[in-house]
């Protein structure tokens, strides 16, 4: 098509430069042959009767416009001279039949067809060469019937000198006519045979080249079939839903994606409006985003939330590309379920701010490092290690300098050690003394080193617990230790000396006594004192030895070991003790040995300090702890001043030994109410 196209404006242009050359050409001839016929026969010879008037002012009005157009030949358009020739031409031959002049108006007609045959249509020369055939058959019977006539003299036609030279010059413009006509039309010929030629080989390589074209057009229609096919299988097999729409939102597809992602069958989307999957609330942003698309900018996607055909809810990712049709725009909408993701990453968000909480409300001090760079930190921390709201590079801290020398508290530790130890996978715990500029007590904490390589390679985590009560409760359960022990070896050694010493001096004494003596009445007496101090001796040594370790709780457990204590117990008429206890198996040794010494000592404080004269003891005992209840009904005390006490220093040494079991102590007391003390022990240790 390309190749026809060109060859037929080539050709159309040659037609055209060649009709106009011989337009030229009629024009010039005429101007040059009929100007100076008309002048002679019109001025130079104004004898001539052969001439009708209206022929002379024919031929004035020719000869000033064949003049006009020789002064402006070239700014005449090609249009109007065709149309001066042709006139002209029609002119000459029409006066030539009125005047029944046969030669003229053949010489007329024969260069009239020749001009149409060369420069016209097929049609046009036809009708033309008609026209003249019919006028030469009609010129006989107008002239029989007298239409038409000769007005002159025949007989002087042939001897008048004008009429001589007039017909000279019609034959010359005939002749010269034709001739140049013929040969320009030679001359066009052998031009057109050059051109032809010319022509051929550029044929020749313009068929070369169509060929090619044909060649890379089939290329391309295979390629765009193949890409056809591909798009149309992404289309129909994309995770990712597709709807293509119209300007105004009518559905004019979709892929199967989509149909699974709205819950809708295919046929209830297809020309329906493209809010049937998404809220007209969206209109807005629907008309925004088709905007953007149309002006190629490319945006990220826009989070939707709408409703499924079952009414579940849906959030889409969705974006929008123009296709530019012959006259209007389509729009390719490509949509992405993230339902999953934004339920997940609002999950992520809840955990996030959860662990958040927890990280800034718990009671331990957290440190995120990364090598010696603090990342993060809680408030704890900064209480702790007096930092700033704002973490930046200088601040220090013992891990921003882990190879620097501590004070002798830490310098044992080996931090750096540590720390190495921790990023290579081992876990570090240690005991920390953190001591204050400003002279404030020391903190002891417990810390806790833990690997953090989701973060990165250097990343690790500081827990630290303050443990600075727990030393100070270690410290003191410690110290009623060895109080404690100090008091069993002064009771001890009391009872050996004041109990135990006298027995064994009297005994001594009545064996002397007994070896000197030879009266046998008088052995026989100190052998009954002995046989009575030995066995005083005896019990003495037996009580000794069940206040140090009664051997009734090593073997028959607690409630038997309490019972035995409140029967020997029973000399001391002033205190009524109450022991209420359920149907109990025995426990754990170490629980049931506390159990016994915390009888013992509440006893022994309501001896010393109460003035009480009932006390009531409950052991009850459950699925998973002991439940431990004694109350007394002396003098009472008040429990925000008795802290500061020896009396004080007592009572803690209860909470520190129930603590150090994992138990609950729970103390009550007023001046005049009694004392009143809950204790709770798990069942394992």
């Amino acid at each position: 098509m390309k190749l026809r196209s060109l060859l037929k404006d080539k050709n159309n242009i040659q037609d055209i430069e060649f009709n106009k050359r011989i337009t030229n050409i009629g024009l010039i001839s005429l101007t040059i042959l009929v100007v100076p016929l008309i002048i002679y026969i019109h001025i130079i010879n104004r004898q001539s009767n052969f001439y009708h008037p209206l022929s002379t002012i024919s031929n004035i009005i020719l000869i000033v416009i064949l003049i006009l157009h020789t002064l402006f030949f070239k700014k005449v358009p090609y249009k109007i001279k065709r149309f001066l020739l042709v006139i002209i031409m029609f002119f000459f031959a029409l006066k030539a039949v009125y005047m029944a002049n046969i030669e003229f108006m053949s010489s007329i007609f024969i260069v009239l067809i020749t001009y149409y045959v060369l420069t016209s249509p097929p049609k046009t020369s036809i009708l033309i060469i008609s026209f003249v055939v019919i006028l030469f058959i009609a010129f006989p019977i107008l002239f029989h019937y007298k239409i038409i006539s000769f007005y002159y003299n025949a007989d002087n036609y042939h001897n008048d000198i004008a009429i001589i030279i007039m017909r000279i010059g019609n034959n010359m413009l005939a002749i010269g006519f034709m001739t140049t006509l013929i040969f320009y039309v030679f001359a066009n010929n052998k031009k057109n045979i050059a051109l032809l030629e010319s022509n051929i080989d550029e044929i020749v390589e313009l068929n070369e080249k169509l060929k090619q074209e044909i060649n890379d057009r089939k290329t391309a229609e295979t390629l765009a079939v193949q890409q056809a096919h591909n798009y149309l299988t992404l289309f129909n097999n994309s995770f990712d839903g597709f709807i293509l729409s119209s300007e105004d939102h009518r559905i004019l597809e979709v892929n199967q994606s989509i149909l699974k992602i709205s819950g809708f069958e295919r046929h209830e989307l297809i020309n329906n409006n493209l809010f049937k999957i998404l809220d007209y609330q969206y209109n807005d942003t629907i008309e925004k985003i088709k905007n953007i698309a149309l002006t190629g900018v490319e945006t990220g996607p826009v989070v939707l939330e709408t409703k499924t055909k079952n009414n579940d809810k849906l959030i889409i990712q969705i974006q929008a590309v123009a296709i530019k049709n012959q006259n209007n725009y389509n729009f390719l909408s490509i949509i992405k379920d993230v339902t999953k993701q934004h339920i997940f990453l609002e999950e992520l968000g809840k955990r996030e701010q959860l662990y958040r909480t927890l990280f800034e409300q718990t009671n331990e001090s957290i440190l995120i490092m990364n090598g010696k760079t603090v990342v993060d930190c809680n408030a704890v921390a900064k209480k702790l290690y007096n930092i700033e709201n704002t973490i930046n590079s200088h601040t220090e801290l013992p891990y921003t300098s882990i190879d620097n020398e501590f004070d002798e508290s830490n310098n044992s530790i080996f931090l750096h050690e540590k720390v190495v130890l921790t990023l290579a996978g081992q876990p570090q715990s240690f005991e920390w003394k953190h001591t204050f500029a400003d002279k404030r007590d020391a903190i002891y904490t417990m810390v806790n080193l833990q690997e953090l390589k989701v973060l990165g390679p250097d990343y690790y985590m500081v827990v630290e617990k303050d443990i600075t009560d727990q030393k100070k409760n270690q410290n003191l359960v410690l110290n009623s230790i060895i109080q404690t022990e100090e008091n069993e070896r002064k009771r001890i050694s009391s009872d050996l000396h004041d109990g135990i010493g006298p027995l064994l001096t009297t005994i001594k004494l009545y064996t002397q006594a007994l070896s000197d003596s030879k009266d046998i009445e008088q052995q026989n007496m100190i052998k009954n004192k002995l046989i009575i101090l030995i066995e005083d001796a005896v019990n003495s040594i037996s009580e000794i030895s069940f206040n140090i370790s009664p051997h009734i709780l090593l073997n028959y457990g607690v409630v038997a070991a309490i019972n035995s204590f409140i029967e020997k117990f029973s000399i001391h008429e002033k205190l009524q003790i109450e022991f209420i206890h359920d149907t109990i198996e025995r426990f754990d040794e170490h629980i049931e040995i506390t159990i016994y010494r915390l009888f013992c000592e509440l006893i022994n404080n309501t001896l010393k300090h109460a003035n009480a004269t009932k006390v009531t003891f409950k052991l009850i005992e459950n699925n998973t702890s002991i439940q431990l209840q004694y109350k007394d009904n002396g003098i009472g005390f008040d429990t925000n001043k008795i802290k500061v006490t020896r009396k004080g220093m007592g009572l803690e040494n209860f909470r520190s030994r129930i603590q150090s079991f994992n138990g609950l102590f729970l103390l009550k007391s007023k001046p005049g109410n009694g004392f009143f003390v809950n204790i709770i022990l798990p069942k394992v240790s």
